[in-house]
Order: C-alpha cells, then sequence, then structure tokens
C-alpha cells in the first residue's frame, strides 16, 4: 500500500506534507548562532487546545527535517553573491600557488586537499582568516584561474600545532560553505532539482542556493551554494541527542564487498568525517567517536563502525539470508526511499548505480546506517544503459548498467539477488517496484515545470551577461534548460514503462 503524504508532530513541532513547517513551540535542541541567523533547531511541545502534550523523541530518523537559521540562506527565490579573496602573495608560496598546486584530480580516487587562507565578504560582512581550498574529482576540478568548486571554512584553524582552538564562527548556522562551479551540469540547476526530490520523498539531502561568486575582485559565474553535511544537518534530520554517530564519504566506486577497495583505512575510497581532538568537548557515553576505548587507554580507531558493517554485509550475503536480515544493520525503508529516488531522478554517479559519491551515517542509539546524496551534477537526464555514462569503470572495460533494475551498489544488488520475503510475503525487488511506484505520485505531483521556470528566472540575466569563466553559451545554458522540462513531462511515464515491462503493476 503507497504511504500517503501526510501530517506529522515532530519534536513538538507540527508539520503537514513534505518538510512545511506549520507550527512549532519554544525551546531549542541546541543554539548556534551566526549571521543573520537567531538560534538552532527548535523542539518543544505541541499544543492540543486542552493543554499540552508532550511528544517523545524517539532515536533514529526524524520524519521530518527541523527548520533552523540556514532557511535563510538556503532561499531558492534569491540570487545571493559571496566576495572572495585568495591572496596571491602572503608567503612563498602564497595561497593562491598552494590551492593551485593541490588542485588537479586528474585520477579518479579520492582527493585530499588542504585548507590555505582566504577571506570573504558576504551581505557586507567581512570574514578573515578563513579556511580556503577547491573542491571536485576528476570531471569537475578546475584551476582557480579557471572556474573552481570551492570550500570555505569559517573554523579553520591555521595553526594546528598551537593550543588555541578554532573559531567558532558561524553564516546562518553554517561553518563551512561548499560552492560547485556546475562544469558538468550546464543547466545550472541539477543539483537543485535533484536533492528538492530527494527531500520531497523523505531522504536527508542538502538544501541549496543560486549565488554569484567572485573571487579577488574578478566576477567567476553562477555557482550552487550546497549545505554542508556536518553535525548540524545532522542534528536536522536526526534525533542526536540520544548519540552522535559516525559519518563517512564514499567515493569513486567505493562499495562493502565488491567496491574499487573496501579496506576503509588504506585512504583510497574512503573518507573519515568526523574526529575527536583536544578541542572538542568530553564525548557523552552515547556517542560513537571516543577518545579511548572502554578500557580508558586504548586509543579508538574511529574506522570501527564501517569495518563492522562491512563484516555484516560479508555475513549476510547469501541470498537467503540477505533479506530481511539487512534491516537489522540498515534502516531498510529509507534506504529503499534513497534507491528508488536516485533511480527516478537517474543519479547515475550516486551509490546504486556507480558507487560514488555519497555519505553513510551510523545512528548510534538504533545502531542502524542511513545513505545521504551528494554531487548530484550529473542528474535529470537520461543515460543509455550499457554505456557506461561519460567515463568507463576500470573493471568493466566501460560498460555499465543504468537501468532501474539493475542496480550496482552491493546494498541494493544484494536485494535484486534475494530470496527471502518480509512480513506481508513481498520479496526485495516487489518492495521496491512498490516504492517505485509510490514516489512516482510524489513526482507528478510537484508543479516541476514552475519550479524550473522560477530558477532559469532568477538566472536568466546573469546567464545572459558577461562571464568568461563559463564552459557553455546562453544557448547551450537554455537548451539544457529545455531538456530539464522535457525530462520532468516525460520520467514518470519512462519508469512506469519500465516497471510494468518487469512484470510489476501498481499497488
Amino acid at each position: 500500500m503507497l504511504r500517503p503524504i501526510t501530517r506529522w508532530q515532530v519534536a513538538g513541532c507540527l508539520f503537514v506534507g513534505w518538510g512545511a513547517l506549520v507550527a512549532c513551540g519554544c525551546g531549542s535542541e541546541e543554539s548556534e548562532s551566526g549571521s543573520g541567523g537567531a538560534s538552532g533547531a527548535t523542539a518543544a511541545q505541541f499544543g492540543t487546545g486542552g493543554g499540552t502534550v508532550a511528544e517523545p523523541e524517539v532515536p533514529g530518523m526524524r520524519p521530518e527535517p527541523l527548520s533552523d537559521d540556514g532557511d535563510a540562506l538556503f532561499d531558492p527565490t534569491r540570487l545571493l553573491r559571496i566576495d572572495i579573496t585568495i591572496p596571491t602573495d602572503n608567503g612563498s608560496p602564497s595561497s593562491w600557488d598552494a590551492i593551485n598546486d593541490q588542485a588537479p584530480a586528474e585520477e579518479c580516487v579520492a582527493q585530499q586537499r588542504d585548507y590555505f587562507e582566504g577571506s570573504f565578504t558576504y551581505e557586507g560582512i567581512a570574514y578573515d582568516d578563513v579556511g580556503t581550498r577547491t573542491k571536485g574529482g576528476c570531471g569537475s576540478w578546475r584551476y582557480l584561474e579557471e572556474k573552481p568548486s570551492l570550500k570555505l571554512n569559517l573554523t579553520w584553524d591555521p595553526d594546528e600545532t598551537d593550543d588555541d582552538c578554532p573559531s567558532e564562527r558561524r553564516l546562518y548556522g553554517q561553518k563551512r560553505l561548499t560552492l560547485n562551479n556546475g562544469v558538468q551540469d550546464e543547466s545550472a540547476m541539477r543539483e537543485h532539482l535533484a536533492y528538492r526530490f530527494y527531500r520531497a520523498v523523505g531522504i536527508p539531502a542538502p538544501r541549496t542556493a543560486a549565488i554569484q561568486v567572485y573571487v579577488n575582485g574578478e566576477y567567476y559565474g553562477i555557482y550552487q551554494l550546497i549545505e554542508s553535511i556536518e553535525r548540524r544537518f545532522l542534528r536536522r534530520w536526526f534525533n542526536t541527542s540520544f548519540g552522535k554517530g559516525a559519518l563517512y564519504e564514499g567515493s569513486y566506486w567505493c562499495d562493502f564487498l565488491t567496491g574499487e577497495d573496501s579496506d576503509p583505512e588504506d585512504g583510497s575510497c574512503w573518507e573519515r568525517e568526523f574526529e575527536l581532538d583536544s578541542c572538542d568537548d568530553e564525548p557523552d557515553p552515547e556517542d560513537d567517536l571516543q577518545f579511548f576505548e572502554a578500557d580508558g587507554v586504548t586509543p579508538q580507531d574511529p574506522w570501527q563502525f564501517l569495518e563492522d558493517l562491512i563484516a555484516t554485509l560479508e555475513d549476510i550475503q547469501d541470498s537467503g539470508r540477505y533479506f530481511p536480515v539487512i534491516g537489522e544493520t540498515v534502516d531498510w525503508e529509507p534506504f529503499l526511499t534513497f534507491w528508488a529516488a536516485s533511480s527516478i531522478i537517474i543519479d547515475w554517479d550516486g551509490y546504486a548505480q556507480w558507487q560514488n559519491n555519497f555519505r553513510i551515517y551510523h545512528d548510534s542509539p538504533t545502531d542502524l546506517w542511513y545513505f545521504i546524496p551528494w554531487g548530484t551534477d550529473q542528474t535529470w537526464s537520461e543515460v543509455e544503459a550499457g554505456t557506461g555514462g561519460w567515463f568507463g569503470r576500470g573493471d568493466t572495460g566501460g560498460a555499465a548498467n543504468f537501468g532501474i533494475f539493475e542496480p550496482g551498489g552491493d546494498v541494493a544488488r544484494l536485494c535484486a539477488e534475494a530470496t527471502g520475503t518480509d512480513a506481508s510475503g513481498r520479496t526485495c525487488m516487489e518492495r521496491y517496484a512498490e516504492e517505485l511506484y509510490r514516489q512516482l505520485e510524489i513526482f507528478e505531483s510537484i508543479d516541476w515545470s514552475s519550479e524550473i521556470d522560477a530558477w532559469s528566472d532568477l538566472l536568466d540575466a546573469a546567464m545572459q551577461g558577461s562571464d568568461p569563466h563559463r564552459e557553455y553559451t546562453y544557448s547551450t545554458w537554455q537548451n539544457n534548460v529545455q531538456d530539464l522540462r522535457d525530462f520532468a513531462e516525460s520520467r514518470a511515464s519512462a519508469v512506469r514503462s519500465e516497471l510494468s515491462d518487469a512484470g510489476y503493476s501498481s499497488p
């Protein structure tokens, strides 16, 4: 049975539909004020007319994310502006030269880059001593002279050898700003639309905004400002008052059993997001990351959580054991939702197909794992099955499939091979097909044409203007925007046909 869009009571707040905050009481989970913002997420009691009834929190993912002061920053109706300064004469090498030295990512491997001194101005407020670096993989990296994606860290510590702790500065609650160049997205809005759909179906996904970027006084063009996946992001989506979990990023065919390299400690494709240091508060016993193991002496191995997940998947990869046992390790319904959404918007460069651009979060109190999408600039576009996209995976000679029933990621692939059934007698793939049908109704309920029109109207004047850093013409942008409209109009019908051809009828 398809689950209806409904209203929820979440931590004292009343929500209607997918993400619409209607009413909320006073109080806060944790305050992290920033420029232009007031406090952190709210959580209190929900009034029922005859008094108030405490709505208890439960561990795990919230039915709806909490609202916070970041809503004002990630406003899809505004075209923002940021002025960044990267020094060219502050040493040998200068920040500019040092950042450029680390910019290349010519090989498709996980790229580690350092922050260097920079600054920026936003809404008339100057932020000095900001950690600055480029970002981007083998298809999207650029030198500073071109159009690089950038990361700005307001809590950067320029001297990690001293005893001073880093700044606690925030911009609308954000301590890091992620600015994506969109060089692989000539519509300049695929990330915005992709994350919009992930959130609409209930998956933790970043908020976005369009932003004009200036570097050292020179106009660099339209970027997408993407909400960074940090503790604050996780607090919005998970009841983390029960304990803070571990977070890992996977890239370039990173998987648990059959990935390019499933050994997390060699650093080839896995990246650990959170580490404790002397500036952290004493962790609570419920937190994943502790300074020491239970003996109080042995330093904790922060890779152990990922290693435990890999070991569990190895244990249940037999087709007869996988389903429904997988639900004891991975929160299965959210994963199914994540996988189905990635299929509908053709997030082929994500986990389910290409084992790239994703994060996994371990919710410590429930001991369950959740998948979070990232890097969605190559979505909302048809990809011919069997072509391997614009580059080929090394162990397949360039061939890969991107159909909705041909997943590559281990957690999804093993579902396709599973022989067990759930309590209702459905196989794993039957449940997946049912989820696809549910999401198609949501996809069709959204007025994508109006949303695309609103975003393109916001960008149109800037796209017509002169921009030496943009790698495509105004007419190319217009054509890509039209492609998005065509995709939005035809995609649901195409997925329904694929479901029907595979023998799955609407529930």
